[in-house]
């Protein structure tokens, strides 16, 4: 059997200090969600290559 709250704290995010050029990205494995600074989901623009 696994003890699911172990494992959980384990994979627990800690963030100590803002980073506006990194995401969080956190799932399930059939779902996940990609925040930003403002903790809403970005995109990121897309650029085409020259």
């Amino acid at each position: 059997m696994v003890d699911r709250e172990s494992v959980v704290r384990c994979h627990t995010v800690e963030l100590t200090e803002a980073d506006a050029s990194c995401a969080l990205t956190v799932g399930n494995g059939d779902f996940a969600f990609t925040a930003d600074i403002t903790g809403m989901q970005t995109f990121m623009v897309f650029q085409r290559p020259n």
